[in-house]
């Protein structure tokens, strides 16, 4: 029996290594504590951050097979600041990003942390985009901007963000909506920072705003209307048929199906996102689930692969509950590790427990990554057979027996529509 010790928080973002300074790296005579005291960025802090977010873009784009002008023109439309005030409209295209200045944008209250990021509510005051959606405001946190290297990460992080999300066409992908004016995607330019925390700061995202995330359905509404709905009282008086049980088993196996659609779409186009999580997964209005945050994803690009299909990516990025082992064993990796993460979060989906819930780092380590325990699919034997056995086919220890997206999203489609029919 595992002793249970509280877990260790969740890797959200890899660790930069430490480089060495160079001149370009650092202004002279820059009084960098000082700065830091008042809790601002400091010159050559605002420099190193600029040329990050600049080399960030540049290592995307080169030798991308994604990043095309024919994929960007089908899917991206770029319109400025003065074009989107006059309401102009050049072209019809799957995305549509508007400059956008502080003014442009009234903070309301907070929705979420990230590990260097906070998002808030947004409310616009350009009637070219006001067209019935709700957004939010995404930028870094103050406390980020004083570290030096932290801010250099945070605004690459966004950058990345940016450009994936301007891109991608996907129903269960969230929209991007505008970043900061000056801010010109698919050009490796510097972007214009200030040392002022929030919108005025010089890199935000806006974007359409969740209704809520999987977290939380998982922790409140799923589990509160399980057990209200398997208690005797509701079963006998309200449920006899089990429709009620039933319908929320088929409403989580629909999330599963759209997530998995998200994936398959992603893995078409040779992009590994690293970091799902239920805290990366959210819920529109119309109970349509969204991924977002894209700043750990990362374009596979054919001239670094290997003979035995692998990549040679950084390790332990992500959160480590949902890792695959081989990244957190620092091994080569490719595609099939978003698909042991998808497995984790299926068994999360289903079991509404935590997986690993207790384990500590060095036990996630030992028991989990080193020696392949998994969380125990007889907690799932309410659910039909053909669901636990892909969950156990797709958080397999060898990453070569991990089916890929096409064949997930064909047997979920399977097993719901058997199960829905079924009697």
């Amino acid at each position: 029996m595992i002793a249970t010790m509280p877990i260790a928080e969740p890797i959200s973002h890899n660790t930069p290594s430490k480089q060495k300074a160079t001149s370009a790296d650092v202004i002279p005579h820059c009084d960098c504590q000082d700065y830091r005291a008042r809790g601002i960025a400091c010159p050559c802090s605002l420099e190193y951050a600029s040329k990050t977010g600049k080399r960030a873009v540049e290592r995307l784009v080169h030798k991308s097979v994604f990043f095309n002008d024919t994929n960007i023109a089908a899917n991206v439309e770029l319109q400025s600041q003065a074009e989107a005030a006059k309401g102009c409209w050049k072209t019809i295209a799957a995305n549509h990003v508007v400059q956008l200045s502080p003014e442009n944008i009234r903070v309301g209250n907070l929705l979420g942390r990230g590990g260097f990021c906070l998002v808030f509510d947004a409310e616009l005051n350009m009637k070219s985009l006001q067209h019935g959606g709700d957004y939010c405001v995404k930028f870094l946190r103050p406390e980020i901007i004083i570290e030096r290297r932290k801010f250099a990460r945070g605004i690459a992080d966004l950058a990345i963000e940016a450009h994936f999300l301007a891109t991608l066409n996907h129903p269960h992908i969230l929209k991007i909506r505008g970043v900061t004016a000056g801010i010109d995607l698919f050009q490796p330019v510097y972007p214009k920072l200030t040392a002022k925390p929030g919108v005025e700061g010089g890199y935000f995202l806006l974007l359409d705003k969740m209704h809520t995330t999987l977290d939380k359905k998982i922790d409140v509404e799923w589990r509160q209307r399980v057990e209200k709905y398997n208690s005797f009282l509701y079963r006998t008086a309200h449920d006899l048929k089990g429709i009620k049980r039933k319908g929320i088993k088929v409403e989580r196996m629909e999330s599963a199906l759209q997530l998995a659609q998200a994936m398959q779409y992603l893995h078409q186009h040779m992009i590994v996102y690293r970091d799902l999580k239920p805290d990366n997964i959210g819920f529109d209005k119309e109970n349509n689930l969204k991924l977002f945050d894209f700043g750990l994803a990362k374009e596979l690009k054919p001239y670094k692969r290997h003979e035995d299909g692998t990549y040679h990516l950084t390790a332990n990025t992500g959160s480590r509950r949902y890792m695959a082992p081989e990244v957190a064993l620092r091994k080569r990796y490719n595609l099939s590790v978003d698909v042991y993460s998808f497995a984790i979060l299926l068994w999360e989906i289903f079991s509404l427990e935590k997986p690993f819930d207790g384990y500590s780092e060095q036990q996630h380590m030992s028991f989990v990554v080193q020696r392949g325990f998994r969380p125990k699919i007889e907690t799932l034997r309410s659910w039909p057979e053909g669901m636990r056995t892909l969950v156990q086919r797709c958080w397999d220890q060898d990453m070569n027996k991990r089916p890929q997206f096409r064949d997930i999203v064909s047997a979920i489609v399977e097993i719901k529509n058997s199960f829905v029919n079924s009697d």
